[in-house]
């Protein structure tokens, strides 16, 4: 039997998993042929898995992060957590052979088996609400400016609406973008697929604010699992920044999760200005390792040389 049908088996009888490293949600955006999956067991049951997206280019075979994922990176099961060093060797030597590997994964997962096994790593950085089951809790958490927001939006009526369509959001975002001057990094039938399946397995809402009879200010789109909610697109209109949409948008977001996850992940940024934006709703900075390895070594300088485009980027 193919390691992909036992892990959807898997993934079926363990809903801790992470969003991005779902079955479904893997096969939407690496297509289902793009992508497989390391397993460890132990006395014939998985112990853990490492999924992972296959990308070929230049005549090379790149394991990378696909689009609108924030991380991938071994799961292990709880019960075999003590193991994991040994686990996560074995999911390692288990990967396919490759010329890059270049992946973000959280730092709890202790990162020093590939280390050891000759990966380099570095820091990039998310930011997370914990406990948002208290909305009045979370929402002393704001600084004062995103108070504010949230008062002078609310007296100007502007009101946020959870019945968005896929199109509604792909053309609010690439317009936003056309007046950054910056062009859209995904195409809409790929996003529409993705947040198909993500509503059919109930993991997703496409949320946006405005006032009555205007167009909107902000949009966003958000994924969750059994653990966490996250913010995997947010735009807003430049020319209503003053307004307050963004805050609020994500004040009722908040709201609308606090009885479905545990936690709120904006899937950082290393940009000051959208750090600094998400850091005044009162967050918790998240660690998150990137692991790099590359085959011959001189392909690393080769590849950042050329500026060759590999890694999943954030729109």
């Amino acid at each position: 039997m193919q390691n992909k049908t036992i892990y959807k088996t898997f993934c079926q009888n363990h809903d801790e998993i992470p969003i991005f490293s779902q079955y479904w949600w893997l096969d939407i955006v690496c297509g289902e042929n793009n992508w497989d999956v390391a397993l460890c067991k132990i006395e014939n049951k998985i112990a853990g898995a490492f999924p992972y997206y296959i990308k070929k280019k230049i005549g090379l075979k790149f394991l990378i992060l696909p689009k609108f994922t924030q991380k991938l990176g071994p799961f292990i099961v709880e019960k075999y957590k003590k193991d994991y060093f040994k686990i996560t060797k074995e999911l390692i030597n288990n990967l396919p052979k490759f010329n890059y590997f270049d992946q973000d994964v959280e730092v709890h997962n202790n990162i020093l088996p590939f280390y050891w096994e000759g990966f380099e790593s570095s820091f990039s950085y998310s930011f997370r609400i914990n406990n948002i089951n208290n909305s009045e809790t979370t929402y002393s958490n704001f600084h004062n400016n995103r108070k504010q927001d949230i008062k002078t939006g609310k007296k100007n009526n502007i009101k946020t609406y959870f019945d968005i369509n896929t199109l509604q959001f792909f053309e609010f975002h690439k317009k936003n973008l056309n007046l950054r001057k910056t062009e859209i990094s995904y195409k809409f039938e790929d996003f529409d697929k993705l947040f198909k399946k993500a509503k059919k397995n109930n993991k997703c809402v496409i949320a946006g604010t405005k006032k009555e009879n205007e167009e909107f200010g902000s949009m966003a789109f958000i994924v969750w699992d059994k653990k966490n909610a996250y913010l995997n697109q947010l735009t807003t209109n430049i020319q209503k920044l003053k307004e307050g949409h963004s805050s609020i948008l994500i004040n009722d977001i908040l709201y609308f999760m606090r009885d479905k996850v545990e936690n709120f992940d904006f899937e950082g940024s290393m940009d000051n200005g959208i750090y600094n934006f998400y850091k005044s709703f009162g967050v918790e900075p998240v660690n998150l390792a990137r692991i790099k390895k590359s085959k011959p070594i001189v392909l690393k300088d080769i590849i950042n040389f050329f500026k060759i485009t590999l890694k999943n980027e954030k729109c």
